[in-house]
């Protein structure tokens, strides 16, 4: 039973690193869309910006969750 805490812990401090890091890819897109939207740039400009750091955002957050999968899927691994 000793030897199971440590290793619980381990993977509780990576899933807030995880959280953590999503938080973060999310509210960076946020404050990039938000500067994006007091340049003056034409409409088709903005959606194109837009679209960009959208799609950056989603992809940050796809690499996080394929970690997070691959994590608790090995789980059972290293309990």
């Amino acid at each position: 039973m000793a030897t199971l805490l440590p290793k619980v812990l381990e993977i509780e401090r990576r899933q807030l690193d995880d959280y953590a890091r999503i938080d973060y890819a999310i509210t960076k897109g946020e404050d990039e869309i938000a500067a994006l939207e007091e340049l003056c740039l034409g409409p088709n400009e903005l959606q194109r910006e837009t679209s960009v750091v959208r799609d950056r955002t989603v992809l940050a957050v796809r690499e996080v969750r394929n970690n997070m999968a691959n994590l608790y899927g090995s789980v059972h691994v290293l309990l």
